[in-house]
């Protein structure tokens, strides 16, 4: 099952297999991997992969089909290949959850002045990481790294956010990045303690800031990091901020706070789309090779409800 290597991956696949079973529609299935090819290159109208027709219509009444021979059809397809090249990145995202485990099992988390540390919020925080996909992880490494890049030749710090568009699917948890370098003269102001502590404090004025911004979302889960060096490790923190009615007290504090550090004055936004599997400029043996994933009927379909990501950076 490496096919489906996280757990919502995974749960979705036998949700939907269980319903493909129990309706009578499938015959017999050669192996278990060929399932999943075949479930892996279908959606429905809801963007979802599920076990569709094969031939794109409804199920006839009684109808039912044999499975045999996709998984290996599956891998030989140079769009296979081409999605596995452009997942590489998403498991940037794997490495933050492993290292947050990692910080929650030794105690090594850091939180800002007047915040006390909860151990059950930082298990939330990482379980909303890990429920991402691998596709919506692809986005969101792709988006780590560059503000990683942009951050690490920064003078003061970066900021990127991954949020869904209000009536999007998934779009109740926003995610976010702050990339912010240790400079030599911090050594001066505090030393790094100090530093992690402040740069925890803006993190959590960066969600706050995006929760009044974006009312449709729940929560806000961050990650604040300082780019990896030659000479020095680097260190990294989690934190889950959850939308509230915010008073109008609250509300100017968070604006007097943003306008106090210079953050969250402007914003770019840009829309993100991607496909699952990639499209390729020319397919050897074209007539040989299925084209991978939804077809053009069902990726109109499915428009409504494919990932969007806005990507708001300082």
């Amino acid at each position: 099952m490496s096919e489906l290597d996280t757990i919502t991956d995974f749960t979705a696949y036998l949700d939907r297999k269980s319903e493909f079973v129990r309706s009578g529609k499938l015959a017999v299935a050669e192996s278990e991997e060929d399932l999943v090819a075949y479930y892996a290159v279908r959606i429905n109208e809801y963007g979802d992969h599920d076990f569709t027709h094969p031939d794109e219509r409804p199920w006839s009444e009684g109808e039912r089909i044999a499975i045999s021979k996709t998984f290996i059809n599956f891998i030989q397809n140079p769009q296979y290949t081409a999605k596995k090249r452009a997942d590489e990145i998403s498991y940037v995202w794997d490495e933050l959850i492993k290292k947050f485990s990692g910080h929650m099992l030794d105690g090594t988390s850091l939180v800002p002045d007047g915040h006390s540390y909860d151990l059950k919020q930082s298990e939330t925080a990482l379980r909303y990481m890990a429920k991402e996909n691998r596709f919506q992880r692809r986005i969101h490494g792709q988006a780590v790294v560059g503000a990683i890049n942009i951050g690490r030749s920064a003078e003061h710090f970066f900021f990127r956010s991954m949020i869904g568009a209000p009536g999007s699917k998934g779009n109740e948890t926003g995610f976010f990045v702050l990339v912010f370098p240790y400079l030599d003269w911090m050594e001066d102001q505090g030393g790094y303690q100090h530093y992690r502590k402040k740069r925890a404090e803006i993190a959590v004025t960066y969600g706050e800031a995006m929760l009044l911004q974006c009312s449709h979302l729940k929560r806000m889960v961050g990650v604040s990091l300082e780019p990896p060096s030659k000479d020095r490790g680097s260190s990294e923190d989690l934190l889950q901020i959850e939308q509230r009615d915010w008073t109008p007290e609250e509300q100017r504090e968070i604006k007097d706070a943003c306008k106090a550090m210079g953050i969250a004055q402007n914003f770019t936004e840009n829309q993100i789309s991607d496909q699952e599997f990639p499209e390729l400029e020319y397919a050897p043996d074209a007539t040989k090779q299925r084209e991978l994933g939804p077809n053009r009927k069902e990726r109109r379909k499915a428009k409504a409800q494919s990932l969007k990501r806005n990507q708001k950076k300082r």
